[in-house]
């Protein structure tokens, strides 16, 4: 009677553990088989949706209209302000106004020629009356090849004007050279075209230490600003020790488009996009 009880009850323990190892089994199958996939999926997904929102969030798409059309306001403002600031810069450095190159302004060979007549005689009655010797052409010639451009012969003949009068009005001493370089010209980054246009001449004139200090602020000056691209100073040989002789080459500015131009305007456009998120 006591081992039938005893196998009664061994067989009852076997088949607890049966059933708690069989259930272990189970559910380490359906983690493997069903689960474990699921959850590989689900980190994949997971990992999709940070990314998408890293993205959003770059984009600002995440933020509120309210906040993104304050962001908007700022950067139109922002905008304005250095379309602004570049159109003051443009008139504190432009020494000239552009011509255009075609249409009603287009510049012949004759209004060129006309105007080396009108600027030798200016230049050279106003160096007699303050007793200043100049060259006798003004470092320009009056024959122009055929092919020449004349827009570009005009805007030299005015830097060369310019920097005549910047040098008589200091009344420095004799003015021995004057040449017109060929002009260089820079083009605009990201854009199409020339921003900014060089026009530089070389000088060669006497003056003292003092005189030189005067030039050198004066071309910085709003309406007279050359930009320095040389300059040398020697002593006179068999001179005055305080006279100098001074080589400079300076550059007339000219900026031949307007910022709108450049950046090709600046102007608030609704955009009507799909919807957006996930």
């Amino acid at each position: 009677m006591k081992l039938s009880l005893a196998a009664h009850t061994w067989s009852e323990r076997h088949q607890v553990a049966a059933i708690l190892a069989s259930t272990g089994v189970a559910i380490v199958v359906l983690w493997i088989v069903v689960l474990g996939p699921l959850n590989l999926k689900r980190r994949a997904l997971e990992r999709e949706i940070r990314s998408m929102r890293e993205q959003l969030a770059e984009k600002n798409f995440l933020m509120g209209e309210e906040v993104l059309r304050e962001r908007q306001r700022e950067e139109v403002e922002r905008g304005h302000r250095w379309f602004e600031e570049w159109r003051q810069t443009v008139r504190r450095l432009a020494l000239m106004e552009s011509v255009e190159e075609e249409g009603d302004l287009r510049v012949g060979h004759i209004d060129f020629k006309v105007a080396l007549y009108e600027a030798r005689f200016r230049m050279t009655r106003k160096a007699r009356s303050l007793g200043i010797q100049l060259p006798p052409t003004l470092g320009m010639e009056e024959t122009v090849p055929s092919g020449e451009d004349a827009r570009k012969l005009l805007y030299q003949l005015r830097a060369l004007e310019k920097l005549t009068d910047l040098a008589l009005d200091l009344q420095v001493g004799a003015v021995h050279r004057l040449e017109p370089l060929p002009p260089i010209r820079h083009p605009a980054p990201g854009a199409e075209g020339v921003f900014l246009e060089e026009y530089p001449v070389r000088i060669l004139f006497e003056g003292d230490i003092g005189k030189l200090r005067e030039w050198l602020r004066a071309t910085v000056q709003p309406g007279r600003g050359f930009a320095l691209r040389h300059l040398r100073v020697d002593g006179v040989p068999k001179g005055a020790p305080s006279t100098l002789r001074v080589t400079s080459v300076m550059s007339a500015l000219i900026f031949p488009k307007s910022i709108e131009e450049l950046a090709g305007g600046f102007e608030e456009r609704i955009l009507y996009t799909k919807p957006l998120g996930h």
